[in-house]
């Protein structure tokens, strides 16, 4: 009598991973949101924006009305909301063309406000004639940089939205090429996270603030070594100037070519429709001269018959 012995297979136990190993509270919530049908102004990552929008005018506010430092962590606050709405825009599925807005206006904003703060306490601080030029000369270049970042900002959407097929919608920041400067792919590359990016966005947020916290003591002495960080911020700031006038001679090139392509299909189109007028024409005349013919053989047939 033969017996079988059968072995116990050994169970294996699959481990999830820790970010999939979540609690079941968190996951309900999560799809929760997801699943409520929001109007697209009112998406988590788009309400932040707004308040992104109310940070940066209330720390202007606030530095000139004697509170340089509640201002400046105000501005960090707003500043800090810029790193998070597009983690919450991803992961609650919030996505929208108006987010895409909203975060770029509300950049230009914070740095427009930081620029305003500037130079307004560059001109209250002033007691001379020669800090009020210097003061003078500050708004000047705090009104360039401003002007061009709105600037940049219309046409980088306007290009992005001109070169955006049905089929596949383009990001203004991935519309690099090989054709593009080896310098501002560098810029571009890796979403900033390179030296000259870093350099340059360091310089777009930094400059501003860094040239408000020159007219406030209370401010620069608690930077350690604040020369050196406003000098590279003022690099960075001018490396970035160079990129934005790049990207709106793009754009103008774009449109100055768009316009020389459409005055030659204008005209293309008047030749094409003088042509079949002139040919209209002509078939008009061989047809009146055929009526001619044929009636004249009528008068003679006529008179034969006569």
């Amino acid at each position: 009598m033969t017996t079988t012995t059968t072995t116990p297979t050994p169970t294996t136990t699959t481990r999830t991973p820790a970010h999939r190993n979540d609690h079941p509270n968190r996951r309900r919530r999560r799809e929760r949101i997801r699943g409520r049908r929001l109007a697209v102004p009112l998406y988590v990552p788009n309400l932040m924006g707004y308040t992104r929008i109310l940070l940066a005018f209330w720390g202007l506010y606030e530095s000139q009305t004697g509170c340089p430092i509640l201002a400046s962590w105000i501005w960090l606050l707003s500043a800090s909301l810029d790193l998070l709405d597009g983690i919450v825009a991803r992961r609650f599925d919030q996505c929208s063309a108006l987010g895409v807005l909203l975060d770029i206006a509300a950049d230009n904003i914070l740095r427009t406000c930081l620029w305003m703060a500037a130079s307004l306490s560059s001109i209250s601080t002033s007691d001379d004639k020669n800090n009020n030029k210097s003061s003078m000369v500050l708004v000047m270049i705090a009104t360039a940089i401003i002007s061009l970042e709105w600037i940049t900002m219309i046409c980088t959407q306007l290009h992005a939205a001109s070169v955006t097929t049905t089929t596949s919608s383009r990001h203004w920041k991935d519309g690099r090429t090989r054709q593009d400067p080896w310098w501002i792919r560098l810029i571009f590359a890796n979403g900033f996270r390179t030296p000259l990016g870093v350099l340059c966005i360091g310089g777009l947020f930094g400059s501003g603030y860094l040239a408000y916290a020159q007219s406030q003591p209370q401010l620069a002495t608690m930077i350690p070594h604040f020369v050196v960080f406003r000098n590279v911020s003022f690099i960075g700031r001018g490396v970035a100037m160079l990129a934005e006038l790049w990207l709106c001679g793009r754009y103008l090139s774009h449109v100055i070519a768009n316009d020389d392509a459409g005055n030659h299909s204008s005209e293309d189109d008047d030749d094409a429709v003088a042509v079949p007028n002139d040919h209209q024409q002509q078939q008009q005349r061989n047809s009146s001269n055929n009526n001619n013919n044929n009636n004249s053989k009528r008068r003679n047939h006529t008179k034969k018959c006569k």
